[in-house]
C-alpha cells in the first residue's frame, strides 16, 4: 500500500471510506443553544433559524440575497484605500489553494454577474437532503433522481450552489463503496476546484481541508493501482482495434480511458504530497480550532508515509523548494504545473462523469 495509514481495500460493505466533509465526527448530534443554520443555506432557511431570536441579519449576503459566487466575487474585489490611492487587497495563503494565486476566476465567475445564472442560483439553492446519504442501491437511485432535478445548475456550471457540493461528495462516496476509485477521485477533485473555493474563501477553512484529505486518500488507491489501470486500458484499446478505433467507442468507455490516461500520466504521489503540505500549512494558523489541528495531524501522518518511499530525490528537491519558499517565481511555476494544472484536469473529468453518468 502506498500510504501505510490508509486501510486496505475490502468489500464495499466493510471498506473504510475517506472522511467526507458532510460526515465529519465534529458534526455531532449534541443540541446547540444557537440557531442551527449556515451562511451558505438558502436565505429563507437562514431567516427562519434566526426568527425565534427576533434578529434580522443585515449582512450583504442576507440583505441582498447574494449567492455564493456573488459573495466570493465581492470578497476578492474588495478595495482598500491607502494614501488616497486604490490598491487591491492582498490575500494570504494563496499557496494553500488548489486554484493557485490567480483569483480572476473567483472574481469573475458568471454566476456572480450573468442575470440568468443568478436567477437559477436563487431558484435552485436548497439544503441538502440527509436521506441521500448511504451506499445502498436505493440511496444511489435517490441521489441520481435528486441530481436530475438540479440539471440546470450543472448545465450552467453552478456547481458551488447548495445542495450540489454535498451531493457531489455523496457521489464520490458511492464510487468509493463501489471501488471505482478513479471516478471517485475526479468527482472529489471537482468539489475541491469548482465548489469549495467559492463557498469558503479562506483556503484554511476546515471544509476545504477535509475535501483535500479525502482526495489524497483516494489518490493513494489509484496510485497503487496505476500499473494495473494502465495495463487494463492497453488491453481495452487493443481489443477495440487500436487507438483510432478506441476513440470511436462509446462515451462511457472513452471517459474511463481518459480518466485512466490522465491519472497514470501524472505524478500522483507528488500531487498527494503537495496537497498534504497545503493542508498542514493551512491547518497551522494560531486561530485554528480542534478540527484544523486534527486534520493537520492526519496530514502529517500521511506525509510521513510518503517520506518513506524511495527513489524520489528529484521530486523531493522540487517539492521542498516550493514548501520552503512558495512565493518565489520558480515555486509558483512549479505549483501551477504540479497542482493547479493537474487538479483542473481532474476536475474537468469530474464534470464529464457527472454529466454522463448522473444527469441522463
Amino acid at each position: 500500500m502506498l500510504f501505510t495509514s490508509i486501510p486496505s481495500k475490502q468489500t464495499p460493505s466493510t471498506a473504510s471510506t475517506p472522511t467526507s466533509p458532510t460526515r465529519s465526527a465534529s458534526s455531532s448530534t449534541r443540541p446547540s443553544p444557537w440557531p442551527t443554520t449556515h451562511y451558505i443555506n438558502p436565505l429563507s432557511k437562514r431567516k427562519s433559524a434566526l426568527q425565534e431570536y427576533h434578529f434580522t441579519c443585515q449582512c450583504p449576503r442576507c440583505a441582498d440575497n447574494l449567492n455564493v459566487y456573488q459573495v466570493c466575487a465581492q470578497f476578492f474585489n474588495t478595495k482598500t484605500t491607502t494614501d488616497s490611492s486604490n490598491t487591491t487587497t492582498s490575500f494570504p495563503h494563496t499557496s494553500c489553494s488548489v486554484i493557485g494565486g490567480n483569483t480572476s476566476q473567483l472574481r469573475r465567475h458568471p454566476g456572480a454577474s450573468d442575470p440568468h445564472k443568478i436567477q437559477l442560483a436563487a431558484q435552485f439553492c436548497a439544503e441538502p437532503d440527509p436521506d441521500l446519504m448511504g451506499s445502498s442501491p436505493e440511496a444511489r437511485r435517490l441521489l441520481k433522481m435528486h441530481l436530475r432535478g438540479y440539471a440546470a445548475l450543472m448545465d450552467n456550471d453552478l456547481w458551488a450552489v447548495s445542495p450540489l457540493p454535498q451531493m457531489l461528495l455523496e457521489v464520490g462516496l458511492c464510487y468509493t463503496h463501489e471501488q471505482k476509485y478513479t471516478y471517485a477521485v475526479v468527482v472529489v477533485a471537482m468539489v475541491a476546484v469548482e465548489c469549495d473555493p467559492y463557498r469558503y474563501a479562506s483556503p484554511f477553512h476546515v471544509v476545504r481541508l477535509k475535501t483535500l484529505l479525502m482526495l489524497v486518500k483516494l489518490l493513494a488507491w489509484t496510485a497503487e493501482d496505476a500499473a494495473a489501470l494502465l495495463e487494463r486500458e492497453r488491453r481495452r484499446v487493443s481489443s477495440l482495434g487500436g487507438p483510432a478505433a478506441a476513440s470511436q467507442a462509446g462515451a462511457a468507455e472513452c471517459l474511463e480511458g481518459d480518466i485512466v490516461k490522465t491519472l497514470t500520466e501524472m505524478d500522483q504521489v507528488s500531487l498527494s504530497q503537495m496537497l498534504l503540505t497545503m493542508v498542514l500549512r493551512a491547518a497551522s494558523p494560531a486561530e485554528g480550532g480542534l478540527d484544523q489541528w486534527s486534520l493537520g495531524l492526519q496530514a502529517r501522518e500521511l506525509l510521513d508515509d510518503i517520506a518513506a518511499l524511495r527513489g524520489r530525490d528529484k521530486e523531493l528537491s522540487l517539492i521542498h523548494a516550493w514548501r520552503d519558499d512558495p512565493e518565489s517565481e520558480a515555486s509558483r511555476m512549479f505549483f501551477d504545473y504540479a497542482v493547479v494544472k493537474q487538479m483542473a484536469a481532474l476536475a474537468s473529468l469530474g464534470k464529464r462523469v457527472m454529466r454522463l453518468e448522473w444527469q441522463v
